[in-house]
């Protein structure tokens, strides 16, 4: 009995089950969404990152430049500066005689952000 003088009616365990499947169910909606949603960032930067490849390694100083501080955006930064580093061998005459990039050049040659 409550404070109002009504009979309270016990929860059946088929009304718990079907609150916990309700949140168990949302809870496998966001995941999966978040999941989806991850996935096609993904998918993205991969897109914009070949779009990028042609111009990186370009004999024209100007575009190649303008696309190295566009990589230095991206949100994942080891990429970009493995892309960086992957350009700057492209670009060398003899890549034979400099197979890595060390991180003091890589830090020379990467672009300055626009403020």
């Amino acid at each position: 009995m409550n404070g109002s003088g009504e009979i309270r009616k016990p929860v059946d365990w088929w009304q718990r089950t079907i609150a916990i499947g309700t949140v168990a169910i949302a809870a496998i909606g966001v995941w999966a969404t978040w999941t989806y949603n991850q996935q096609q960032m993904r998918f993205q930067h991969i897109e914009t990152l070949a779009q990028f490849a042609p111009h990186l390694v370009s004999s024209d100083r100007r575009l190649s430049n303008m696309a190295r501080v566009a990589v230095t955006f991206l949100p994942d930064k080891d990429l970009a500066d493995e892309l960086l580093a992957a350009s700057i061998r492209l670009t060398t005459e003899d890549t034979a005689t400099q197979p890595e990039v060390s991180q003091a050049e890589l830090a020379e040659r990467r672009p300055a952000k626009v403020a």
